[in-house]
């Protein structure tokens, strides 16, 4: 990938990180949708786990909880392979938490 596509989507990753903590929860899915199409398209799977994982947490901030669970089954198929070892705690604690809202399983376990 070349550099500068690599830091177009860093700088567009910033930009929706700056919308999600300033609550602007649309716009930064929104974006985020676009860049996780991008990162699959380049084929850039740790980047799509950055943006993915951002996307849980608006999720999970704005109690949606049916695009929570889309979301994680998406991510499964690269989380273990590409994902550094902060993402794969917060998977795990994205699908407690999704778990608990639909009382799926032992919560505690799962942690």
């Amino acid at each position: 990938m070349p550099i500068r596509e690599s830091l177009d989507l860093q700088q567009l990753y910033d930009q929706a990180y700056s919308k999600f903590t300033k609550r602007h929860y649309k716009e930064s899915e929104e974006q985020l949708l676009e860049l996780t199409y991008q990162s699959l398209d380049q084929m850039n799977y740790p980047f799509y786990l950055n943006a993915s994982t951002l996307l849980n947490r608006i999720y999970i901030s704005t109690l949606n909880y049916k695009l929570l669970g889309n979301n994680l089954l998406k991510q499964n198929i690269y989380i273990y392979e590409y994902a550094n070892n902060e993402q794969k705690l917060t998977y795990r604690v994205h699908t407690a938490i999704f778990n608990f809202y639909f009382k799926i399983g032992d919560i505690i376990a799962e942690l």
